[in-house]
Parts: C-alpha cells; sequence; structure tokens
C-alpha cells in the first residue's frame, strides 16, 4: 500500500532475478536510514574520520568482492562506473544539494585512494609491491621486468577504462 497525496494506492510487485536466471528473485529495493545529522565541530571532526575509516574499510571489501567474483567468473555484484558514470552521479548529487555533493565527492576520492593503493602494476600499490619484493629477496627486482608489469597493468586498466565507459555511454542512452 502506498500513499500519493494522501490517496491509498494498492501496488502488487514481482520479484526478478538479477542475473536471468530463476534462481534468486529480489525486488530490487532496499530500506536504508537517511537523514542529516549534526554535532559542533569538535565532534564532527572525530565523528568524520570514523565515518571515513569505516567507509575506506567497506571499499576494500568492495574491491576484494569485485575482484574475486571477476576472477571466479561470477560476474559483478554491483554496478561500476567510469568517468562518464562518475559524472552523472555528482551531477546528479549537484542537484540535490552541497551536502549529498560533498557526500559523493569524499566517496569518489576515497575509492580512488584505495584503488591506487591496490597491488596493480601501474599504480602507486604496484610500484609499493616491488618495493616489498625488493626486501624480501634483498636485491633489486631486474628493471625490465617491473617495466614490463608495469607496461602491461597501464594497458589492461586503458582497456578496461574503455569498457567501463562505453558501458557508461550506452546506459545513458
Amino acid at each position: 500500500m502506498v500513499d500519493r497525496a494522501g490517496e491509498k494506492i494498492k501496488l502488487k510487485i514481482t520479484p526478478e532475478s538479477l542475473d536471468g536466471s530463476e534462481s534468486d528473485p529480489r525486488f530490487g529495493v532496499a530500506l536504508a536510514e537517511a537523514g542529516i545529522v549534526r554535532y559542533p565541530w569538535y565532534v564532527a571532526i572525530y565523528k568524520g574520520f570514523v565515518s571515513a575509516t569505516l567507509a575506506t574499510m567497506q571499499i576494500f571489501v568492495a574491491f576484494y568482492y569485485l575482484i574475486k567474483n571477476l576472477i571466479i567468473g561470477n560476474g559483478l555484484m554491483f554496478e561500476v562506473s567510469g568517468p562518464v558514470g562518475i559524472a552523472k552521479v555528482v551531477g546528479d548529487s549537484f542537484r540535490m544539494g552541497i551536502n549529498y555533493l560533498i557526500n559523493v565527492t569524499a566517496m569518489i576520492s576515497l575509492s580512488l585512494a584505495v584503488l591506487n593503493i591496490l597491488p596493480i602494476p601501474a599504480l602507486d600499490g604496484g610500484r609499493i609491491l616491488f618495493v616489498l619484493i625488493e626486501k624480501i629477496i634483498g636485491r633489486p627486482v631486474p628493471m625490465k621486468y617491473e617495466q614490463m608489469a608495469h607496461t602491461i597493468g597501464f594497458l589492461l586498466l586503458m582497456v578496461l577504462i574503455v569498457i567501463v565507459t562505453a558501458r557508461d555511454i550506452i546506459g545513458l542512452f
């Protein structure tokens, strides 16, 4: 039962499977608590650090499941967006107000920071990985191998960006 401007409307909904099979039908609706909470400035700083830490841990977990499911062939559990999708989300949040825009901007920044620190060649985490390997084996990794790994990592990242951006553009229409 839905109340629309005082008029009670009874709706019938049917669960659908997300992956096209009939094995796991869902409604596609989730409940969430939302609101604006205000704290004194000295408490807000602490709460901000706590929220950023929790969000960073959740992003690490999300990347873990994303990579794991891609490796074992389960596909994506959730949507990923490239530059076009991010621009759309930022535009939508801008229309909703400055609080939403700041929140979305913070989450994008945290997501990019986490992605950058993952041990993927061509990113900072890949460089950290090679430094750790050098510490473990006691000598530098030959430059040609490191360059090859970073080049392959960069090419794979560019292919991924092209694919995700193409999906974002197709999704706009």
